[in-house]
C-alpha cells in the first residue's frame, strides 16, 4: 500500500473520530477499512466478504513442540486448551481462557486500492469488501473475536512466517505471542 494511501486513511479516520483514534490502536472507517497497529507502523485492512479465518491460519499451534502431542489428543474441538496451545478453526479459536468466536475478518488492503477508491466508497456510502477466496493464501490478517458469554470483542493481528509454520498473534497493548504449527 502506498504511503499516500496510509496517510490519507489515517487523516480521514482521525478526523472522523479523533478521541477514538487517539486512544486506540484500531480505528474503523465508514468505508469498512480498518487502520491498526502501533502508530509508527499502522496498516490498513479491508473486511473479507465472509467472517472467517483464512486456511493458512487453521490448525493446532503451540509455543513449544512438546505441548503439541499432549494437547492434540482430544478428537473434538476443545473449549479450553493447555497454556501455550491454541486451536484455530475457520469460525473460532480455542485458548486457555476459553473459546472465542469470529465476529469479523480483515486482510491488508490491496496495493491497487487508492485514496480515490476510498473517497468514492465514502461518497457512495458503500463498504469496501475483499473476496475471501481471492485472499485465501494471505499471510496476514486481523480478526475480531468475541468470548461466547461476553459482548466485548478483541481485535487480533495474525501473521504467518517461516513458510506458514510460525504464527505471531498480537493484540493491542499485550505482548506478542509466537506459536509453531503442530505436526
Amino acid at each position: 500500500m502506498s504511503d499516500r494511501l496510509k496517510q490519507f486513511l489515517v487523516v480521514v479516520l482521525m478526523t472522523a473520530s479523533p478521541a477514538y483514534a487517539a486512544s486506540s490502536s484500531v480505528t474503523v472507517d465508514e468505508s469498512g477499512v480498518v487502520v491498526a497497529g502501533a502508530w509508527g507502523a499502522r496498516k490498513a485492512y479491508a473486511p473479507l466478504d465472509a467472517a472467517g479465518i483464512l486456511p493458512g491460519f487453521l490448525g493446532a499451534w503451540a509455543m513449544r513442540p512438546e505441548i503439541c502431542g499432549e494437547a492434540q489428543r482430544s478428537s473434538s474441538f476443545p473449549d479450553r486448551t493447555p497454556n501455550g496451545f491454541v486451536w484455530i478453526a475457520a469460525d473460532r479459536i480455542s485458548t486457555k481462557s476459553g473459546p472465542l468466536v469470529v465476529a469479523s475478518a480483515y486482510v491488508r488492503t490491496p496495493e491497487t486500492l487508492t485514496p480515490r477508491d476510498v473517497e468514492a466508497a465514502l461518497a457512495e456510502k458503500r463498504k469496501i469488501v475483499i473476496s475471501s477466496e481471492r485472499e485465501r493464501n494471505a499471510a496476514e490478517m486481523l480478526v475480531e473475536l468475541r468470548p461466547l458469554r461476553q459482548s466485548e470483542s478483541h481485535i487480533y493481528q495474525l501473521s504467518l512466517s517461516d513458510e506458514k509454520k510460525t504464527l505471531v498473534i498480537e493484540e493491542a497493548g499485550r505482548e506478542r505471542v509466537t506459536l509453531k504449527l503442530c505436526k
